[in-house]
């Protein structure tokens, strides 16, 4: 019996494998520190937006507006205030103001944008 066995060779010279090397370790790396830089100043948006939204009485709710990093890839905009819910969503007859909706919803299409460019690669 005979076996017959097929080899596959691929020859790269010392700077095509060096630029393969570093655009293959951005596409993993990299990536993931651009879409963090994008969260962050997204963040720091929303929070601005939704302090221009927020009505203010004493201005306490609008000062503890802030964003948080929880981990990685994720952020938080909010307020640890306990009544930004019910000016958020609304009480007792009274609407809500959906001033964090609404700085989210005003950011979006720029977040959209922005995070597409981070995850966009060329490999080569």
């Amino acid at each position: 019996m005979t076996t017959l066995c097929s080899m596959v060779s691929i020859k790269i010279n010392n700077g095509q494998a060096a630029s393969l090397i570093d655009k293959l370790n951005a596409l993993r790396f990299g990536a993931k520190a651009r879409v963090e830089t994008v969260l962050d100043e997204t963040a720091l948006l929303v929070e601005s937006t939704a302090k221009e939204l927020t009505p203010v009485d004493t201005g306490r709710l609008r000062a503890s507006i802030h964003a948080d990093k929880p981990g990685p890839l994720q952020r938080t905009v909010g307020s640890d205030v306990e009544y930004a819910i019910w000016v958020e969503l609304g009480a007792r007859g009274r609407p809500g103001t959906g001033f964090l909706f609404r700085a989210f919803e005003l950011n979006r299409p720029r977040f959209i944008e922005k995070l597409k460019e981070a995850i966009r690669f060329k490999l080569l």
